[in-house]
C-alpha cells in the first residue's frame, strides 16, 4: 500500500510541476489505486482469518517476476545508453525536436540544444540537423526555434540544416536522413563512411539510435540491387551512429523513463527497431 500512496504521490507532483497533457502520466494514478485497492482487498481477507489459494499466489508471483525481470533489463539498457559518450569528429549530427512554448524552446528542448552546442563548439567540421514541425500551441515550426537558439549561440548559418514537417520520433529520423542525403549530394562527399550523432534526452536515447540504425539500413537496402550505371542515391550507405544524452530534471525522469520502457517493447515487438 506504501508503493500505492507513492506512485499517487507522484502524479500529483508531476500534475503540479508540469502538466498532464502526457497521457502517460495517467498511469501512475491507475497504478497507485490499483495497488491500494489490492492491498486493502488482501487486507481485508488475512484479516477475517482467510487466506488466498497456493495456485493464485504462485501465478501472481510468477507474472510478476518476469514482468519486473524484463522491465529491469529494459531499464538498465535504457540508462547504460544514456550515459555512452561519442567520439569526436561527426560529420553530421541531428538534434530531435521537442515542445516549443511559442516562439520559445521549453526547457526539455533547451537541454538538448545545449549539448549540440558544446558538442558544435568542439568539433567545428560537424554539420547539424535540427528537425521538427510544427505543433499545437507552437508559433512556429521546432526546427525554426532550433536553429534560431543555435545561431544566437554563435553556431554559423551554413552548418545548420533544418526538417521542419515532422511529428513524431520516426518521421524526424526519416525526414533528417533525407534532409543529410541531399547535403550529401549537392556536396563532393561521395559514398565513404560516416560517423553521425543523434541528440536526445537520455531516457530517449536507447530507442532513437536504433530507429536510427534500423531506418538507415532499410535505405542502404532498398539501393542494392540496382543495374551498373544507374545513378546511386548519394551517402549514408556506411554510417557509424552514436547517441549523446541531454539531462532530464529529476521530477521528470520517473515517468519518462517507465514510459520508455513500454515504447522500447512495443517498438520491438513491432518490429520498429
Amino acid at each position: 500500500m506504501g508503493v500505492g500512496t507513492l506512485s499517487i504521490a507522484y502524479f500529483i507532483l508531476y500534475a503540479v510541476l508540469v502538466d498532464l497533457n502526457n497521457a502517460f502520466t495517467y498511469f501512475w494514478l491507475i497504478v497507485g489505486i490499483f495497488l491500494l485497492a489490492g492491498g486493502f482487498w488482501i487486507f481485508r481477507i488475512y484479516h477475517r482469518g482467510h487466506s488466498l489459494p497456493k495456485w493464485f499466489l504462485l501465478t501472481v508471483g510468477s507474472v510478476c517476476g518476469v514482468g519486473i525481470l524484463l522491465f529491469v533489463f529494459v531499464l538498465s539498457c535504457i540508462i547504460r545508453e544514456a550515459h555512452l559518450q561519442p567520439k569526436p569528429g561527426a560529420d553530421y549530427m541531428i538534434v530531435l525536436g521537442a515542445r516549443v512554448r511559442g516562439d520559445r524552446v521549453s526547457p526539455l528542448l533547451q537541454y538538448r540544444l545545449d549539448r549540440a552546442l558544446q558538442y558544435l563548439s568542439e568539433n567545428q567540421d560537424t554539420v547539424v540537423v535540427v528537425s521538427g514541425g510544427k505543433g499545437p500551441g507552437e508559433n512556429l515550426p521546432e526546427a525554426e526555434a532550433m536553429q534560431k537558439y543555435l545561431l544566437d549561440h554563435g553556431i554559423a548559418e551554413e552548418r545548420i540544416l533544418t526538417e521542419a514537417e515532422s511529428m513524431n520520433t520516426d518521421q524526424n529520423i526519416k525526414n533528417s536522413i533525407q534532409v543529410i542525403r541531399a547535403h550529401e549530394k549537392n556536396g563532393t562527399h561521395g559514398n565513404e563512411k560516416k560517423h553521425l550523432v543523434l541528440i536526445s534526452n537520455g531516457f530517449h536515447l536507447f530507442r532513437a539510435t536504433r530507429i536510427l540504425r534500423k531506418q538507415l539500413r532499410d535505405t542502404a537496402a532498398s539501393t542494392e540491387g540496382k543495374r551498373d550505371g544507374q545513378k546511386q542515391e548519394s551517402g549514408l550507405n556506411h554510417v557509424v551512429v552514436e547517441g549523446m544524452s541531454a539531462p532530464t530534471k529529476w521530477y521528470v525522469a520517473p515517468n519518462s523513463y517507465v514510459r520508455e520502457v513500454f515504447a522500447v517493447v512495443k517498438y520491438k515487438l513491432s518490429g520498429q527497431i
